[in-house]
């Protein structure tokens, strides 16, 4: 039996389902009411009105008023802001009969938003407040997560805002500035294929085609782009061949490989016979940004749920709705499609990569860093982050989705690294030094006096045949 038994971490178990009872707009708290502080209610309304008509870019209520009616002109949409002018009154106006519709139903809905409803802005706070009531007081992330999946302009912030008003919740009245939430990406510091995670999924309790039981889903951090892999089962063959696929599709090894599905031990030991066997220089990342690597896989879960029937039937639909349909849309957390960011022509990019990687690994210990041999032949380098000295890398806000999991899912097996801090994206780059910009290693030829050469044997997972003596190496590397 070659599994990695105990190697892959809850992050692969069922999700619990949530039953969620969707508002309407304009349906009353009924039984709840008599429950809630109705003057902090009036005020939540009035804060709200007020914060939402600051926000740039969401319809206030004059503007939904003229949508619904199909009076939208140029000479009433001016009357209803005083920030717009001759100067752009038609640049907005355009924007606006583009994006806002009104349906067979007398429903305004938000084309760009995949055609969903546009809930009337005096409306928001009774809606939000009733969804939550509704809902056993739910927290305003899940709560978010659901409203967003019919109404377009319930956001984040809104939502926030809104249960703070809630007198059940907010016992003690204690009201914090709310705070416009800005987007900007949090990995622009780093350059494209640099650091990638890796995790192992069930996604499903049946396997995908009836044979594919598991999927491997990697992840670029700058740019977010997807790749996945199907696999059959998790025994250590069918790990090393995806990953091993994975690598030699790209145009370029990344620096560093992240995980928080599979133990780090089990990895380390995978990458160290594909390192050796195919001449491969591969890092091992120690940054462990674990809610950035646990919002990917709950993403995609959700998206491949959602369509389930289709996913099941077929792999390649599989790709299209984990994959392709997030690197080819707007990403509103790196500002870009993916798979432009991804394929952008950064000057002498790849001279900056090599010269990075080669500065990472002369900044590591002897200890940390494995020269590898097959066949007797040195060939292939393998080495690992140091937690010490790496840089401390940000990490993304927690979300939650509709797919919540128990608590425990994507907690790695090993608890050792701890979570990092979160420095501004431009603290992640340093300027190369003098002597690097006169010389350039090539990934899959490592310098032959870097590090001393012992040896020890592969130790790959029970069941798998331990190697010829001549492909040995020495890992003195703790993980």
């Amino acid at each position: 039996m070659d599994k990695l038994s105990g190697k892959t971490s809850d992050a692969r178990k069922k999700s619990k389902s949530v039953e969620f009872h969707m508002p309407m707009v304009g349906e009353s708290l009924g039984k709840h009411q008599k429950r809630l502080d109705s003057d902090l209610l009036a005020q939540g309304k009035l804060d709200f009105i007020k914060y939402l008509e600051s926000v740039k870019g969401q319809l206030t209520q004059e503007q939904f008023e003229l949508i619904r009616s199909s009076a939208l002109d140029q000479n009433n949409l001016m009357a209803t802001s005083d920030k717009l002018h001759a100067k752009n009154i038609e640049t907005k106006f355009l924007l606006l009969k583009r994006r806002f519709y009104l349906d067979a139903d007398n429903v305004v809905r938000d084309h760009k938003n995949s055609d969903k409803t546009v809930c009337e802005p005096d409306m928001i706070f009774d809606l939000v407040i009733c969804g939550h009531v509704k809902n056993e007081h739910m927290h305003w992330r899940r709560l978010h997560r659901f409203l967003k999946m019919q109404y377009a302009n319930v956001t984040r912030d809104f939502t926030q805002l809104c249960l703070r008003y809630c007198s059940k919740c907010n016992t003690d009245r204690k009201m914090l500035p709310q705070q416009k939430y800005r987007h900007y990406n949090i990995y622009s510091g780093l350059l494209p294929l640099e650091r990638v995670h890796v995790e192992i999924i069930t996604p499903f309790s049946t396997p995908i085609e009836s044979m594919y039981s598991h999927l491997l889903y990697f992840r670029d951090y700058h740019s977010r782009f997807v790749w996945m892999q199907p696999l059959k089962g998790d025994d250590v063959g069918n790990l090393n061949d995806a990953l091993l696929t994975f690598l030699l599709s790209l145009p370029r090894i990344p620096m560093f490989i992240e995980t928080s599905t599979l133990n780090r031990q089990g990895l380390f030991e995978i990458c160290e016979r594909i390192a050796s066997e195919y001449a491969l220089t591969i890092g091992l990342g120690m940054s462990r940004s674990r809610t950035f690597q646990r919002n990917g896989i709950t993403r995609l879960r959700q998206q491949l749920r959602e369509h389930s029937d289709q996913c099941l039937a077929a792999w390649p639909m599989c790709l299209k709705r984990g994959a392709t349909d997030q690197n080819l849309a707007y990403n509103t957390r790196v500002l870009a499609i993916p798979g432009n960011l991804l394929h952008n022509t950064i000057s002498d990019y790849a001279r900056q990569f090599e010269l990075k990687r080669e500065k990472l690994i002369e900044n590591l210990s002897a200890s940390n860093v494995v020269e590898l041999r097959y066949n007797g032949r040195r060939q292939g380098l393998l080495y690992l982050e140091d937690e010490t000295t790496a840089f401390q890398m940000p990490d993304e806000e927690y979300i939650s989705t509709e797919y919540e999991t128990d608590g425990k899912c994507d907690t790695p097996v090993d608890q050792i690294t701890p979570i990092n801090s979160s420095p501004q994206p431009h603290k992640l780059t340093e300027p190369l030094s003098s002597v690097l910009k006169t010389r350039m290693l090539l990934s899959d030829k490592p310098d032959l006096n870097r590090s001393p050469e012992i040896s020890r044997q592969l130790s790959f997972g029970r069941g798998v045949q331990e190697e010829n003596t001549e492909t040995l190496c020495n890992a003195s590397i703790e993980l």
